[in-house]
């Protein structure tokens, strides 16, 4: 025996001394002052009460530390018993016999009697826990094989210890109906005291003998499988811990002031399964009912309105009768002591406390003021005896009320350590009914978040009055960065309101605003006044506004006019529009704004309400007054009626039945059936002689243990109704809320300074879907820091599915400690993840076993045989570890379970009012380390480090090799993939790189810790980096950078983008902030101060807000702020990735239309109903049947107008498209799957402004990619490339409903190839036959011509970045101004576009023979072919030197919920963008591309299989035309050409394009013209206007035309000859007829000169196969070089004008070089041959690897060849270099003319 039980058995003999002469001196000192005391008097005001351990502790309390005994070291001695330590004072005696009076004698004279019969009903619920103890348990399998069962909890739930069966042999809880009698289990050895029936749920009540127990060895508890050999936590160690008792729950106050059967009358029931309404005694009377009826007078007269002792309802002699709520002592053990703790080798669940610590005053002490502060501050005299109807730690309860308690008196942790500390927590005051712990509140409890949101709100909204410049009232038109060539002039049109007529004239592009302005005046000889602010320039056919002092090339409508060669068309306001503007009473109404307006409604409802909560707790209230009369009178009843009461709190409350309330009702049907009664006893003083009494004990009734079990039932339930109320906002507050939370937060103990572990219990999961079928299941538990986990998983036992209960459930009841990760180390953003896994069983052949592999399921070996298990994930929870004000989480949580679809990687955890619909339940909790709570920190308080830049080291005190060694590092980008010496490195050095920007990203990526000393130090040198670009620092908004400080620097840096540029990247800063830790943030305050500053962000913001919210139902009666937000709530709610962060999205969406101001947020809202209205009829339009589809479109787009034409409204595609109108007619719709509308509105200035609108795509994939494409250009534009993109928006609205802009004067690329037949995309003249017919001009087809190849070169550079597919020849169109641009974007980022088994998208870009031809500007390669390579190889280097950026937009994107984009996608394109190249690396890589698109056969193919589906599907190819000739692009009036004085034929000639056909020439004089023009046509183009003159004018006499139909061949000269007199026959009959025929547009616009009319037509005249080339001379070689890494690279770009073959054709060009001298010939090196190319573009990269000096001394000789296989190559021409001209560290790219080099 060790000393310490031979102490302990001192104690108890001490104790028993003590209190048998205490209790019999107290009793009759009691008798005495009562006989004589006031009849009225009352005794308090109040009862405190604190929880014991046998009085139910909610389940899953952390076991609290208690202090080591003295000069013992707990961990080490295995020896000990389980029992807990109890407190001992700083004293070394254990013992002090010092007089409990000799400080100040109590005020109450019988206060040392009631102290101590409160200590005695106390120790028997001490007692009562040791008769539950299971014998079949050792102390080591009781101290939780990873904690799977709850030390200390005296409700022990009937796992089948007690039947020796198998492991898993019956589920851990019993399957049988609450309180359904069952058969009783296998008794264990130990004896039980007598026969009872065993409810589900209530164990058999055990006694524990005086006799020693048998002493069982340590293993594992058959209701749970083995421990999990890789999760070591505090209870799974091999040494046995001592068990320590659970803490005190909290400071929570209740006020027990009712009687048993008097309570109000029931309200009517709302459930009908509670329809048991029983008829209760009527209330007492005004006189009967005391003001504090506390229950504390104790034996008064007879007289008194109490019912006497014999009465069934009540026990005047006893305290704990009188009220059903108390706690009274349960049976002593049968033992010769008058407590007996058992056996010093007492079982698991025993507790073993020193009753003399607990007694003497002198080691239980506590301050005067503590104890009036627990007792709520009254005067009124302290009487121990409230404890009687408390929950409490007996050893942590103030006896005396002269005891002094030594402050900061925590115990520290049982081994292990990581344990964390528990002081005692103040009691709380209990109240006797559940209704009267809840209140009704009219302000929800928003917690310190939510407030801390609106004061930003209201902030922002000061900064921003109605009078503030940022409040114009107008849209301002967007701004384009980029330069304009030189000297580039437009021309403009100003339209006014004093004339009809524009005024016209040209300017320069550079020109002012008001320079425009005062031309304009001039004009029309207005007065001018030198202040011009009353006059503003407005786009035409648009409200957006030229701003003052501003330039028109800063405004992206003038470039797009000079880009589509179109005018520049104004309108001059002579007035300010303020349509837009906030007012005074805006600020009025935003300066009241409260969280009740910005809180989403529609989340915060509750299924939980004050009023039918009311209800269920009187229900529940009146049940167990009835149990417990019934039980009173009769010895016991049913507890059915309790169990339906409690149950439809559990239902309503979320479907959550705590472990607490089954352990609860299980104790309360027990003492139903009158099972409990026999551990209750009552201390009663016989008799009193001087300073000693006889005190008996006698045996409580069956009333009393019922009354006792029910105060515990309402604990349950409070205990509950404080989990469900946590995060809720509810209309409802606990009255004793404060005691489910730390005392004084003010208080609370830093982080940095709890060095325990982090530990949490993981309790059970709640709402089992009944889809859910594995055999078991398991939780893994981790830490993160945004996407970085901070240590490895920690798992919990494996649970099977219980369906006992109320509801099914998965119950682990497992703590889980985290010794490597203490508190005192975890960053403020740490957040707990929690996964719940499903685990099925399945055989596997030991053979086969190797060769199988799951991709989705993770698979573990049993030891026993060849069993594997699948592992599924279900879902996953989230919390953060401390709150807004750095209070670390403490108390019980439910959280819900995301879906596995929504990534738990990123942070943070979902909000609490947040959850998925019908989803599970998982509840855990956290201990309290303080009981002022834990407070984060990083560091000691008050002392942040303060750098300085000159106390740095610099950069390039670096040694050579480390400063090129980090270059390269940060030359790679924050994306590189860095090994972890490198990671060192940049961390080792981070002072040496405060001055490179581009360093910052890396080093705070390389940071291991984000806690103490080196976050300080990272804060430190933040605020003294140089910082990065605006753009650049989105970088720093990652998830992978989740704290605080950064994120606050990198919002602060954004802010520096214009409005424009913000505009462009607002899609990624609306996603970042879902990776902000809390709603008030930096970025959130960013964007609404933005938001107020500019419309159109404000306008963007909304529909991003708007379109990322999920597809939820909606509440039908409620509308968001006027807005319906859901379209189409009738389908099924699906769990979307994006749907984590609702809550935000939906509190600042709310918060922007509070303080936008009425105008715009009215104007959001008509947009809004817009595009309500826009579903309604494209859904109409979808269902109708395919005859009526166009009616049925007319219709709604006459309500539609009309809807319109009452209420003007902006279209969501612009915030500055103002719309009145519809033109109803011109409506159509695409006879695509999705049936898209094309809806023609009318505009300001009667403007059309067409848009599709489409249902049933999801459009955020164009979005995001027509955004990337935008912002590619604009970093074109910025680097003086001018590709000209065209690009349109395609905005979402909502769940694949969205709109998109029509580009105008476009036609898809089939359309222009199925001109030239179905086979139209294998030739190569259609696009450039096309461009011609549309650009008749040989300016117009120049330009093009331009236009097409460098919008060619853009979008095959974008295409291949991002991955474009689905490329056929419909989803590629050309505007007539030559401008190529892609549509339909649902297939990118390399998913290519299957056909069955054939992937039809095998090129890297689109770039096909007819799109070469339009380039060359003809079958041969010529010069303008190497432009086009070159465009896009700058193009390709330009994205290359922003490649973070561009990564940064899809990375910023990857939890967005957009289909395809994830962090896959992020190393997608950054491997296209081949960042390890260099330029001229990554230009010859691009030039590999060009060529392989180009000889791709795949390409043509699939249009030709679109080509032939549409076919098929359509029933024709035939593009319907309103143009009166097929050749004419448009229609030519008399006006416009002159008017037609003769015509003439003067004969044919033969042309070649591409077969041979004969043209006729016309000689065409107009009048007004003195020299005539010449015109060719076919004889097919005469045939044609013959047919329309027919058509047009049947009744006109012309000369007809055959229809050109021979047998035999026809372009022969014989044909050509005899047609030439029907053509000249057709001219003569056709200009003598009328004016109306002869002049009419038909006949002008056949007349009108086409592009071949004026070109040189010899190359037509020659035959095919000859050509009109004549280079002879000898041409010229494009070269890079540059020396880099050790390496010299020469790249061959290009060759031009080539002399040709001895036989006059094209050489066959290559190119060898040399580096001389080199008599070996070692440094030869060669390009690969092109065939027939005068213009060859080689873009091959040569190397050599020499050392510089090497280098420098020798001379570059590049020689161009022409190969030839049956004679002597030819030499063309060569150059020669010395190198040691060139810079070789940097790239010279030049042209050299090829000279005669001697061989």
């Amino acid at each position: 025996m060790s000393e310490y039980d031979l102490q302990f058995q001192a104690d108890l003999e001490k104790a028993q001394a003590l209190s048998l002469e205490s209790l019999a001196l107290e009793q009759f000192r009691r008798q005495k002052q009562l006989s004589n005391a006031d009849n009225g008097r009352e005794i308090g005001a109040g009862s405190t009460r604190r929880r014991d351990e046998s009085e139910g502790t909610p389940p899953a309390l952390p076991p609290p530390p208690r202090k080591p005994s003295r000069g013992r070291t707990p961990a080490n001695d295995t020896s000990r018993s389980t029992g807990a330590s109890p407190t001992r004072s700083e004293s070394s005696d254990l013992i002090s016999f010092s007089s409990p009076t000799s400080k100040s004698a109590p005020k109450d004279a019988h206060a040392l009697l009631k102290e101590y019969i409160d200590q005695i009903n106390n120790l028997d619920q001490q007692t009562e826990e040791l008769t539950l103890k299971s014998s079949d348990q050792s102390p080591s399998a009781m101290n939780n094989q990873n904690y799977n069962q709850r030390p200390g909890f005296p409700y022990q739930p009937n796992y089948g210890y007690y039947q020796h069966l198998p492991p898993r042999a019956m589920p851990p809880y019993p399957t049988t109906p609450y309180g359904m009698p069952t058969v009783a289990p296998t008794p264990m050895p130990s004896p039980m005291l007598a026969p009872m029936p065993n409810y589900s749920y209530y164990p058999p009540t055990m006694v524990v003998q005086h006799e020693p127990p048998p002493v069982y060895s340590s293993t594992n508890s058959p209701g749970y499988p083995p421990p999990y050999t890789y999760v070591q936590t505090r209870m799974s160690s091999p040494t046995p811990a001592p068990y320590v008792g659970y803490p005190p729950p909290s400071n929570t106050t209740y006020n027990y002031n009712t009687t048993n059967l008097i309570t109000r009358p029931a309200r009517p029931s709302l459930y009908p399964s509670l329809a048991q309404n029983h008829t209760y005694p009527p209330l007492q009377s005004a006189a009967q009912k005391p003001a504090n009826n506390n229950n504390n007078n104790v034996n008064k007269p007879q007289t008194k309105t109490e019912p006497s002792r014999n009465n069934a309802e009540g026990n005047n002699s006893n305290k704990s009768a009188e009220n059903e709520s108390n706690d009274t002592v349960g049976s002593l053990p049968k033992s010769p002591n008058l407590i007996d703790f058992g056996g010093r080798n007492s079982g698991p669940g025993s507790v073993r406390v020193s009753v003399l610590e607990a007694f003497d005053p002198l080691l239980t002490e506590q301050s005067n003021a503590e104890y009036e502060e627990a007792n709520d501050g009254t005067n009124s005299v302290y009487d121990p005896l409230d404890l009687l109807y408390g929950e409490t730690e007996m050893r942590d309860t103030p006896i005396y009320a002269t005891i002094n308690k030594k402050e900061n008196n925590k115990l520290p942790s049982p081994p292990p350590k990581s344990i964390p500390s528990m002081p005692a927590l103040p009691k709380r005051l209990t109240t006797n009914k559940l209704y009267d712990c809840i209140e009704k509140t009219t302000v929800r409890n928003y917690n310190s978040e939510h407030k801390a949101f609106l004061r930003m709100v209201l902030d922002v909204r000061k900064k921003f009055i109605y009078e503030d410049v940022t409040n114009p009232g107008h849209v301002i038109a967007a701004r384009s960065g980029g330069k304009y060539p030189p000297n580039t002039s437009i021309k403009i049109l100003v339209h006014h309101t004093h004339s009809d007529e524009p005024i016209t004239f040209t300017s320069d592009v550079e020109s002012t605003v008001e320079h425009v302005i005062l031309t304009v005046l001039c004009s029309l000889d207005e007065d001018i006044n030198e202040d011009m602010s009353g006059y503003m320039l407005r786009v035409w056919g648009a409200k957006e506004y030229l701003t003052a002092g501003s330039s028109l090339s800063e405004y992206e409508y003038v470039r797009e006019c000079v880009r589509l060669e179109k005018d520049v068309r104004l309108c001059l306001h002579e007035s300010s529009d303020t349509e837009l503007a906030r007012t005074q009473y805006d600020d009025a109404r935003a300066a009241h704004l409260t969280l009740d307006d910005l809180l989403p409604a529609h989340t915060l409802a509750s299924s939980l309400t004050f009023d039918n909560l009311s209800i269920l707790l009187e229900t529940l209230e009146g049940e167990l007054s009835k149990a417990i009369g019934v039980i009173g009178a009769e010895g016991s009843c049913s507890p059915k009626a309790v169990f339906q009461a409690v149950k439809a709190i559990c239902a309503l409350a979320g479907g959550v039945e705590t472990l607490h309330i089954t352990h609860t009702l299980n104790a309360f049907a027990q003492a139903c059936v009158g099972k409990g009664s026999s551990h209750v006893v009552t201390p009663e003083i016989q008799a009193e002689a001087g300073a000693y009494c006889a005190v008996s004990l006698r045996a409580g009734t069956a009333r009393e243990a019922a009354a006792r079990q029910a105060a515990r039932v309402r604990d349950a339930v409070r205990a509950l109704l404080a989990l469900y109320a946590r995060g809720r906002l509810l209309d409802f507050a606990l009255a004793d809320a404060h005691a489910f939370q730390p005392a004084d937060t003010h208080k609370a103990m830093p982080s940095h300074r709890v060095g325990e572990a982090t530990l949490f219990c993981i309790e059970a999961v709640h709402g089992v879907p009944a889809g859910w079928a594995h055999d078991e299941y398991q939780v893994h538990a981790q830490l993160h820091y945004g996407p970085r986990a901070l240590h490895a998983p920690h798992l919990t036992h494996a649970s099977r599915l219980d369906g006992a209960g109320f509801y099914p459930r998965l119950i682990f009841d497992t703590w889980l400690s985290l010794e490597d990760v203490p508190i005192n180390t975890l960053p403020r953003e740490t957040r707990l993840v929690l996964i719940l896994y499903g685990r099925t069983q399945r055989a596997v052949d030991s053979q086969n076993q190797s060769n199988e592999n799951s991709q989705q399921v993770v698979q573990e070996g049993e030891e026993n045989g060849d069993v594997q298990y699948e592992q599924v994930e279900l879902g996953w929870a989230a919390i953060q570890m401390f709150d807004y004000d750095g209070m670390l989480a403490s108390g019980a949580y439910v959280l819900p379970l995301w879906a596995a679809s929504c990534d738990r990687r990123t942070g943070p955890a979902p909000p609490a009012p947040l959850a998925p619909p019908s989803s599970p339940l998982i509840n855990i909790e956290i201990p309290l380390y303080d009981h002022n709570g834990v407070k984060w920190t990083s560091g000691e308080e008050g002392k942040e480090k303060t750098l300085l830049p000159e106390d740095l080291p610099k950069f390039d005190s670096l040694d050579k090799h480390t400063q090129s060694q980090l270059l390269h590092l940060i030359e790679q980008g924050a994306y590189n993939k860095m090994p972890t010496e490198c990671r060192e490195i940049l961390w080792e050095k981070r002072q040496y790189l405060v001055e490179l920007a581009g360093a910052l990203p890396l080093v705070l990526q390389a940071a291991t810790n984000w806690y103490g000393e080196h976050r300080e130090q990272l804060v430190a040198l933040l605020h003294i980096w140089q910082k990065p670009s605006p753009r650049n620092a989105m970088h720093l908004l990652l998830p992978y950078f989740p704290d605080a400080a950064v994120r606050s620097a990198a919002a602060l840096l954004v802010s520096g983008l214009p409005d424009d540029d913000l505009c462009c990247v607002l899609p990624q800063l609306a996603q970042a902030l879902r990776y902000d830790t809390y709603d008030c943030s930096p970025l959130a305050e960013l964007l609404l101060s933005r938001a107020l500053a500019s419309p159109t962000v404000a306008h963007r913001l909304f529909w991003l807000l708007v379109h990322s919210l999920p597809n939820l139902p909606q509440v039908t009666t409620e509308e968001f702020l006027g807005i319906s937000l859901e379209e189409n709530g009738d389908e099924p709610p699906e769990v979307e990735p994006c749907m984590t962060a609702t809550w935000r999205y939906q509190l600042l969406l709310r918060a922007l239309l509070a303080v936008c101001g009425e105008n715009l947020a009215r104007t959001l809202q008509r947009q809004q109903a817009l595009v309500t209205m826009l579903s309604e009829v494209a859904m109409l339009v979808k269902m109708s049947k395919e005859g009526q589809r166009g009616a049925t479109l007319r219709g709604g787009a006459g309500r539609l107008a009309a809807r319109l034409r009452a209420e003007p409204a902006a279209l969501p595609l612009a915030l500055g498209a103002h719309v009145h109108d519809v033109d109803v007619k011109s409506c159509t719709y695409f006879s695509s799957n999705t049936l898209p509308l094309k809806i023609n509105f009318i505009g300001s200035d009667e403007a059309i402004i067409p848009a599709m609108f489409k249902v049933g795509d999801d459009l955020r994939q164009d979005s995001l990619v027509l955004q990337v494409i935008k912002v590619m250009d604009s970093l074109w534009l910025k680097a003086g490339l001018d590709l000209r993109m065209v690009t349109f928006q395609a905005l979402p609205t909502s769940n694949k409903r969205g709109m998109i802009e029509i580009v105008t004067e476009a036609e898809t690329l089939r359309a222009i190839q199925t001109e030239w037949g179905l086979t139209g995309s294998f030739k190569d003249k259609p696009i450039a036959e096309w461009l011609a017919k549309h650009n008749p001009s040989e300016l117009e087809y120049q330009r093009a011509r331009d236009n097409f190849t460098a919008s060619c070169a853009g979008y095959s550079v974008a295409t291949y970045l991002l991955g474009i597919c689905d490329r056929h020849n419909d989803n590629i169109m050309l505007k007539t101004s030559g401008h190529l641009f892609h549509i339909d974007f649902g297939k990118f980022l390399g998913d290519a576009q299957m056909f069955g088994n054939f992937k039809r998208d095998r090129a890297p870009f689109v770039l096909t023979h007819d799109m070469v031809y339009v380039i060359n500007g003809g079958e041969r390669p010529t010069q303008r072919f190497q432009h086009f390579v070159e465009l896009c190889c700058m193009a390709f280097n330009i994205v290359r030197a922003h490649h973070d950026h561009i990564l940064d937009l899809f990375a910023l994107m990857a939890m967005s919920g957009v289909s395809g984009v994830t962090s896959a996608a992020v190393g997608y394109v950054r491997s296209a963008l081949l960042p390890a190249a260099t330029n001229a690396e990554a230009a010859a890589a691009f030039a590999r591309l060009i060529n392989s698109s180009l000889k791709s056969k795949f390409t043509p193919i699939n249009f030709f299989l679109h080509n032939l589906a549409q076919m098929m599907a359509s029933g024709d190819q035939s593009s319907s035309s309103s143009e009166l000739l097929s050749f004419m692009p448009r229609t030519y009036t008399m006006a416009q050409e002159g008017r037609l004085v003769s015509v003439e034929c003067l004969g044919f000639e033969k042309r070649y394009d591409p077969e041979k056909h004969y043209v006729y020439s016309l000689r065409i004089y107009r009048q007004g013209q003195t020299t005539p023009s010449v015109l060719y046509r076919s004889y097919k183009h005469f045939t044609e206007l013959y047919q329309k003159i027919c058509v047009l004018f049947p009744l006109a006499k012309v000369h007809s035309l055959p229809s050109g139909l021979h047998v035999g061949r026809s372009n022969t000269q014989q044909v050509a000859q005899r047609r030439f007199h029907d053509v000249q026959a057709f001219l003569t009959s056709l200009f003598s007829l009328a004016d109306e025929i002869a002049h009419s547009d038909l006949v002008y616009t056949f007349f009108h000169p086409l592009l071949r009319d004026q070109q040189d037509v010899e190359p037509q005249r020659n035959k095919k196969g000859e050509t009109a080339e004549t280079e002879n001379g000898s041409g010229s070689l494009k070269l890079s070089v540059q020396y880099a890494g050790g390496v010299l690279s020469v790249l061959i770009l290009h060759a031009q004008s080539l002399a040709l073959t001895p036989q006059g054709l094209p050489p066959n060009p290559y190119v060898k070089v040399y580096l001389v001298p080199d008599p070996t010939k070692e440094t030869k090196r060669k390009t690969r041959v092109l065939k027939r190319n005068s213009h060859p573009s080689f873009m091959e990269m040569l190397e050599y690897r020499l050392p510089i000096e090497v280098v420098q001394s020798r001379s570059l000789q590049a020689t161009v060849w022409h190969y030839d296989s049956l004679q002597e190559n030819q030499f063309l021409g060569g150059v020669v270099i010395p190198l040691s001209s060139l810079p070789l560290r940097e790239e010279t790219v030049a042209w050299y003319p090829l000279e005669y080099i001697p061989r």
